[in-house]
């Protein structure tokens, strides 16, 4: 609008386009020219003719869809034209159902289908699912239950199984599943589970059950056969008659023994108990126990008491003496209590009879037969200690101990009067068994002795000798002699000790002359048996001297004599070549390190090399020297020191040629003529001893074949073979250790050489 029309040259005319609705501007053409989806157009200045057209289209709304696992919403995803209405199925799979149906953000609860009317826009729906679930109900009866119970949810296609379960003396009677009689069976499942279901359990009783009892002859089992309900006690006495006795119980046919009651426990079955009986055997003679010497008892009015026992009897007749014993308590029973006077002790009856009694008849008598003495010697004395040196004339004591004396009621110890003092921890009396004893520096050897008494008398006395006797001399001292290696200002500290001395408190060290130190480690006392000593710079000789002491005395002298020993000279070198020209080793060693010697000091040549030493350390015993291929001429040399000084050299003198790469001919002096092969040929033979093989090296200008031999010591031909100069061969591998001779041959000229094999 406006539509067509007239406008006059130089005016503007605007158009509106408006689509109608449902529709939407398509395009606007102006003069056969797009223009777009416009809904205003307006021509300026207008100078000529024109013409303006427009297009419409029906709108159309998405609709978005939009269903969850389990189930599916149709149609799916489309468009729709404005002002129409589209309807959606939503569907659940099979075993499941609708959850809820979302449009636009909005919960429509779980409903089949939803209509969209008049559609004007763009909508979304979505749907979503869930799984149905079927209910059981479980139940059971009295007597039992049922697992799981009560309302179980099933998903659906599941399965669920069900457990029964009797109660203590119950039995499944039967399982009902929606109504129909399953048997008396403990388990049932439900398999893929598509509709609600019931499952009900019922019980019954078990028993009662019979006890049946057998009682044999002269008894009783009560009571007699019965029943008994399940899961209860059932207890029975087992009673013998008069003067008879249990002697058998069959239980289920077990025996259980001579026992006067049973109980079935908890009783799930059917049982059986019986019993048998046998008379009493007659009263056995009374075993009497109680004091036999009653000595300690006479004229003080104490109580004395007796026991007798006799299996089975009921009661009991005692017989006392007619004088000097009075009863106090017991008679009829199996205890007895009484009195001795005055005169027991003289009187001839000292006899006491008891007789057990019963109903079934009584025991033979018993005669207790009492005394009326003194008591025996006590036992041997034990003492604490058997070294009394360590105690005199200090505050210590020695403990003695005798066992207590049958019949005792005192004991009386004896010791050296005016040097010994006997206390009695225990108080006077029966206990007086143990006493402690201190000495004085006086006391001498002497005993202690001991012995009981009773109201009848004493007893002989026992005796401990008690000897005083001075320490033994302490052993050797060992450390060593030569004090070297303890002289000041460069020495250590030696250790001198002793093995301690049995009974000796202390010990007394000395030492002289020249001494710069001395210390005890240890401590004054038992434990002072190790010293340490520096000496001074000046000390030649001198001794230590050390006695052991206790409270008895003091012991001999144990005595040590020091000096200072200067190195020995190390002993003569052997030389053993071990490697031939161009490079050549010498191995030198001497035969032991050198006495007193603490170091080795090693000289070589010039021009040598030292290549190795053994031992490692301060005191190599042995070096291997490489010489080099020119002529040497020098000197090997060994010194051993200490602390106290160092020895004489010992040398070995090196002189060796040059090496010759190769043969010449040899000539003397003023001649070209060749020198004899005596005076040419070289026999090397290395490593020499050794533990292995030897390798052998012979040198030589002549033509001749070199044969060699390998001898015993009784000139026995061991091997035999041949050789060319300057060949080196290995041999030696299969000999044993020992001694043996290697003989070298070219022409007329011979030589040989020993071998030795560790």
């Amino acid at each position: 609008s406006p539509s067509t029309g007239s406008v006059n040259c130089g005016d503007n005319a605007t158009y509106t386009i408006t689509p109608d609705a449902c529709y939407s501007v398509a395009d606007v053409i102006v003069d056969g020219v797009s223009q777009g989806a416009l809904t205003t157009y307006t021509f300026n200045n207008v100078q000529a003719t024109h013409s303006i057209s427009a297009t419409f289209v029906l709108n159309t709304y998405t609709i978005t869809v939009t269903a969850g696992a389990n189930g599916s919403i149709t149609p799916g995803t489309g468009s729709v034209n404005c002002g129409d209405n589209a309807t959606y199925t939503i569907t659940a799979d099979p075993g499941y159902s609708i959850a809820d149906v979302i449009v636009d953000g909005i919960s429509q609860g779980a409903i089949p289908t939803y209509t969209f009317n008049n559609v004007q826009a763009t909508h979304t729906i979505s749907a979503s699912f869930t799984l149905n679930a079927f209910t059981i109900n479980a139940s059971a009866g009295t007597g039992g239950s049922i697992s799981p119970s009560g309302a179980v949810s099933v998903d659906a296609g599941n399965n669920q199984s069900f457990t029964i379960t009797a109660n203590d003396c119950f039995s499944i009677a039967d399982v009902v599943v929606d109504g129909i009689s399953q048997g008396a069976i403990s388990t049932y499942t439900f398999s893929n589970v598509a509709s609600n279901h019931t499952i009900a359990a019922s019980f019954t009783q078990n028993g009662p059950y019979t006890i049946t009892v057998t009682a044999g002859a002269n008894g009783t089992v009560t009571p007699g056969t019965g029943s008994v309900n399940c899961g209860n006690n059932a207890t029975y006495t087992i009673t013998p008659a008069a003067c008879y006795h249990v002697t058998d119980v069959i239980v289920d046919g077990i025996s259980q023994g001579a026992i006067s009651t049973y109980t079935f426990s908890n009783v799930h079955a059917a049982h059986s108990i019986s019993a048998t009986f046998a008379a009493n055997a007659p009263l056995v003679a009374p075993v009497v126990t109680g004091p036999t010497n009653v000595c300690p008892y006479i004229g003080t009015g104490d109580p004395v008491t007796f026991t007798a026992v006799s299996a089975g009897a009921t009661g009991f007749t005692w017989i006392i003496p007619p004088t000097n014993v009075t009863i106090v308590s017991g008679q009829g029973t199996n205890t007895l209590t009484v009195t001795f006077q005055n005169g027991f002790a003289a009187q001839a009856n000292k006899q006491i009879r008891v007789t057990g009694l019963s109903a079934c008849g009584n025991s033979p008598q018993t005669i207790y037969y009492l005394l009326a003495q003194a008591p025996g010697t006590p036992a041997a004395i034990t003492a604490s200690s058997t070294n009394v040196c360590a105690v005199i004339g200090t505050p210590g004591t020695i403990t003695y101990t005798i066992p207590k004396v049958t019949g005792a009621t005192s004991y009386a110890w004896t010791a050296q009067a005016g040097t010994t003092t006997i206390n009695h921890p225990n108080g006077p009396g029966v206990n007086d068994t143990t006493v402690t004893v201190s000495f004085t520096s006086g006391f001498t050897s002497s005993a202690i002795t001991v012995s009981a008494a009773n109201g009848c008398g004493t007893s002989n006395a026992r005796s401990y000798a008690i000897t005083r006797s001075n320490p033994s001399t302490p052993g050797l001292i060992s450390g060593s002699t030569n004090v070297c290696e303890y002289i000041l200002p460069n020495g250590s500290a030696g250790t001198y000790k002793i093995n301690a001395v049995s009974g000796a408190t202390s010990y007394n060290w000395t030492v002289n002359p020249n001494t710069a130190v001395v210390t005890h480690p240890n401590g004054a006392g038992a434990q002072d048996t190790v010293i340490t000593i520096q000496f001074q710079a000046g000390f030649t000789t001198g001794s230590i001297t050390v006695s052991a002491a206790n409270g008895c005395g003091t012991s001999g002298v144990r005595s040590l004599s020091l000096s200072k020993l200067n190195p020995a000279t190390p002993s003569v070198m052997d030389v053993i070549q071990l490697e031939v020209c161009p490079d050549r080793q010498y191995s030198y060693t001497l035969q032991s390190a050198p006495a007193n010697a603490t170091s080795l000091v090693w000289t070589i040549p010039a021009g040598a090399t030292l290549v190795s030493q053994s031992p490692a350390g301060p005191m190599p015993t042995s070096i291997t020297v490489a010489y080099p291929g020119t002529s040497v001429n020098g000197v090997v040399t060994v010194q051993s020191f200490s602390n106290c000084g160092n020895s004489v050299i010992r040398s070995q003198e090196v002189k060796l040629p040059a090496c010759q790469l190769e043969r010449q001919p040899i000539t003397t002096k003023g001649t070209t003529q060749p020198v004899a092969a005596a005076e040419t040929m070289q026999v090397n033979i290395y490593p020499n001893p050794t533990v292995n093989d030897f390798k052998l090296q012979v040198t030589t200008s002549a033509k001749e074949v070199i044969n060699v031999r390998i001898l015993d010591l009784q000139g026995r031909m061991l091997k035999q073979f041949t050789t060319a100069a300057y060949q080196t061969l290995q041999l030696g591998s299969d000999l044993k250790a020992g001694t043996y001779m290697v003989e070298v041959r070219q022409g007329n000229v011979v030589k040989t050489t020993k071998l030795i094999k560790f």
